[in-house]
């Protein structure tokens, strides 16, 4: 009696929540649609991620190969398969006209062939096809889920790419989790995970594993992106992608399983194949940024996210930002930022403030800088801050503003703030106008928690530079911070930090092949192939400023690899620059905030830093539950 309840309430949970995230369950679905919040009888089993190349146009000889490598993976003991985006039939194409023959409803002969494996191997298998709905003769990009039992559910595509609406409307099913003896599964396509929302709305739906079929062109795979979801919602990744040409799109392969922490657990560069590796529910239940603590689920702040659902971006940025001139969008200009790596000795405020000076004569040395960005907490250490709080305005800002004044700068320093009786891991933005304002951290790690009270204001700052946000290290770790910082139109996020993790994961090369449209595409070895704050500036069209402490904390060790990164993702050379792992050094790369070339009526941006594309392409209505105070996934947390 008690599971059958259990069950029931499940059920309801998930009723609302398809609801809130613009879906209902299909009276197609044979299969039970709901999260569960019960530990899955399944807890470690192996997966696997199809690599393939599809020739256009040749549905059943694709449908065959595809056939073959899913069996070779549920033979070699996987139990949940995904094969790519759109691999049934191709991806490249021209028009409805050209694809009409392809397309086909779903469930439909496809699904029932995979099924059928699916049945006979006793597996899921996730594929990626091209659907018709009969009812309205819509094409979607799909992506369909068997089992062991037949036919699941299916997920269409919501967020396109460029070649989608050639032929494809957007998804209308919204998110969905699957529960299943697996654990709980959600489908997710190709570009949906360039925005951040999406696995974050899944897995607030209770997601433990994200099936992520794609097609991604021009970069070696995996990409920043499917390392970041990955690592903020602390779930499993199972990527298939594609490789090779098709109509002059280039394919970079790269399919693999990533771990909950954004580590790759195995990966394949090029050719057909598969990429396996194991799930842990129990590791993804924990939900844990660290062995210390840190939660990715509990310690959000959903509260603080209302930004994020707001359609800031419908409008032109020059217009919108300065409607009846309040808090006015500024003008921007071109400058230079700089991330400043330091290790502050503990408690000796005179001597960090001497450093800071220092360091900023010495990046000035070099170029001149308009912004410098020192680490959380540089004015006296992690240990006992709270020891060391003082009020803002007071002695220890006073000094930061005659460093400005004196250079010509603006800084942006970490310190512990004393207000009344309470006291806060704050961050001051000085600079030649003396104190710009103050943000007190809002997310608070094991060791704030000692001393420190929680701030209630994700905001910004306006400077002649341009519009500047500031999260204070274990904030940034959450991607909605940054998300409505760049929803309110911010230009530069500074990161003061004092973090272990995320560590930068490199990579050996690819044999992948590229064109030179954007510019000299990197496939040789890299050891920050992905790093999270080039995800922080490259999803949110933000200059990130991430400025790192080094060396021996309280309990910890700091990695260092501050960096400056620039608003685009998929510029090259990358214009950024990254500091090592130890060393008090400054990094640095130019800026530019301004608008572009604007048209003076209504301020049109041509500068990605303001138009913020991936902020416009959003779809804010779906993203309700990233401010709901208890999503199902609370339920989940093995506490």
């Amino acid at each position: 009696m008690k599971r059958e309840i259990l069950t029931l309430m499940a059920l309801a949970s998930l009723s609302a929540l398809l609801l809130l995230a613009g879906c209902a369950p299909q009276e197609e679905v044979k299969a039970n649609l709901s999260a569960k919040a019960e530990m899955p009888p399944n807890v470690k089993y192996k997966v696997a991620a199809v690599q393939f190349e599809p020739t256009i146009l040749e549905k059943d000889n694709n449908v065959e190969a595809l056939l073959a490598l899913c069996s070779e993976a549920a033979d070699n003991g996987a139990k949940v398969i995904v094969t790519p985006e759109m691999s049934v039939v191709g991806y490249c194409f021209h028009d409805r006209a050209e694809i009409a023959p392809l397309v086909e409803p779903v469930p439909g002969p496809t699904t029932d062939r995979f099924a059928e494996l699916a049945k006979e191997k006793g597996v899921y298998i996730c594929i990626g096809l091209a659907e018709v709905d009969p009812a309205d003769n819509v094409y979607y990009n799909t992506a369909a889920l068997v089992g062991p039992d037949g036919y699941v559910d299916k997920y269409r595509k919501t967020h396109s790419w460029v070649c989608d609406p050639l032929w494809a409307a957007d998804g209308d099913l919204g998110f969905k989790v699957i529960g299943t003896e697996y654990g709980n599964l959600a489908i997710l396509i190709c570009m949906d995970c360039d925005f951040i929302e999406t696995a974050r709305v899944a897995t607030a739906m209770g997601a433990d594993v994200i099936l992520y079929p794609t097609a991604y062109p021009g970069i070696v795979c995996p990409t920043d992106n499917w390392f970041s979801r990955a690592f903020e919602n602390g779930v499993y990744y199972i990527a298939a992608n594609r490789w090779g040409i098709e109509r002059g799109a280039y394919f970079g392969g790269g399919s693999c399983i990533l771990n909950p922490d954004g580590s790759i657990q195995s990966w394949k560069d090029i050719d057909n194949t598969v990429a396996y590796g194991e799930v842990d529910i129990e590791r993804v239940r924990k939900r844990l940024f660290a062995d210390t603590g840190e939660n990715k689920i509990l310690d959000r702040r959903p509260e603080l996210y209302q930004k994020i659902i707001m359609n800031t971006y419908m409008m032109t940025p020059g217009w919108f930002f300065n409607q009846y001139d309040y808090d006015p969008l500024p003008e921007g200009t071109q400058t230079v930022l700089a991330a400043a790596q330091f290790q502050p000795t503990a408690g000796d405020i005179e001597a960090n403030v001497a450093a800071i000076e220092r360091l900023v004569i010495e990046q000035n040395s070099q170029k001149k800088a308009g912004l410098i960005v020192f680490p959380e907490l540089a004015i006296c250490g992690v240990a006992n801050a709270g020891d060391f709080a003082e009020a803002v305005p007071g002695p220890t800002t006073d000094k930061l503003v005659e460093i400005a004044k004196k250079h010509s700068v603006y800084l942006v320093v970490g310190l512990p703030e004393q207000d009344g009786e309470a006291k806060y891991n704050s961050a001051v933005l000085v600079g030649p106008e003396g104190l710009v304002g103050t943000y007190r951290k809002t997310h608070l790690d094991h060791l704030d928690k000692e001393w420190a009270s929680a701030g209630d204001e994700i905001k910004h700052f306006n400077i002649e530079l341009g519009r500047v946000g500031i999260l204070i290290g274990y904030d940034a770790l959450f991607p909605e911070t940054h998300r409505c910082l760049a929803a309110g139109a911010t230009d530069i996020v500074a990161v003061p930090s004092a973090l272990s993790f995320p560590l930068p994961v490199p990579i050996d090369g690819s044999r992948a092949q590229f064109d030179d449209s954007m510019g000299p595409i990197p496939t040789g070895p890299n050891p920050n192939h992905w790093h999270y704050f080039r995800t922080i500036g490259g999803d949110n069209h933000v200059y990130c400023v991430f400025a790192n402490q080094y060396g021996e904390g309280p309990d910890q060790t700091y990695m260092g690899r501050s960096g400056v990164f620039p608003p685009e993702m998929f510029a090259f050379p990358r214009p950024e620059s990254i500091a090592g792992d130890a060393g008090d050094t400054v990094v640095f790369q130019d800026a530019d905030t301004t608008l572009g070339v604007p048209n003076p009526a209504y301020g049109y941006a041509t500068n990605i830093c303001r138009t913020k594309d991936y902020v416009s392409w959003r779809k804010p209505w779906m993203y309700k539950l990233l401010v709901n105070p208890e999503p199902f996934v609370v339920q989940t947390v093995n506490k």
